[in-house]
């Protein structure tokens, strides 16, 4: 495992924080998240997300291309509980008001450029060997006010291959199949949101 932060917890951290109802709020019924130092405090009920999870290897160039990886990984007396992610200053895509109001903040322009990054960005995600197609959708995409850039988040069901597509045809050819998955489900997510409705 590549070097990454960790954060140990004594009991009486993890119980102020988990009794901070200022900060709480839940994810599906499968976590628990709290807002704190710029940083969302992620705490896991099953454990979907492993330690050894290859988005920590590749943590510094899935960050490059607005992923938000774990920044720390949170312990509570020697076992696992959690991890620290980036506060974005934003909306997911699946929120009901702020697609369709998006150009109240930005340009057509330059939400179109975002939109093209994001594009290029999920290519080379793909290229990683991530297969992130299954749970790409419009709750995990959202769009930051501060960049004007779109982020990928919540990583915990993401498939990774390790790819020889130099060598191997059948890795080549899973390549192209990630990169086509990983393709449909964001513009499908696009569309559902509506936001790019007045752009293109």
């Amino acid at each position: 495992m590549s070097q990454i932060e960790i954060i140990h917890l004594s009991l009486k951290d993890y119980c102020e924080f988990l009794g901070d109802s200022n900060y709480y709020f839940r994810n599906n019924a499968t976590s628990r998240m709290y807002i704190k130092d710029n940083k969302i405090w992620k705490f896991d009920d099953w454990e979907f997300f492993s330690t050894e999870s290859p988005v920590i290897n590749y943590r510094k160039e899935l960050e490059r291309l607005n992923v938000n990886v774990p920044r720390e990984l949170i312990y509570l007396e020697d076992n696992y509980v959690g991890y620290t992610i980036s506060f974005i200053n934003g909306f997911d895509l699946a929120t009901p008001v702020y697609p369709l109001r998006i150009l109240e903040f930005i340009s057509k322009d330059a939400l179109y450029d975002s939109y093209q990054q994001a594009k290029e960005h999920l290519n080379e995600i793909g290229e990683l060997g991530f297969d992130i197609s299954g749970d790409l959708n419009d709750r995990n995409i959202m769009f930051d006010f501060d960049t004007h850039q779109f982020y990928f988040i919540d990583f915990d069901f993401w498939k990774y291959y390790e790819l020889d597509t130099q060598n191997n045809t059948e890795d080549l050819m899973m390549l192209k199949k990630i990169k086509k998955a990983n393709g449909k489900r964001f513009e499908h997510a696009i569309v559902r949101s509506k936001i790019l409705e007045k752009v293109i």
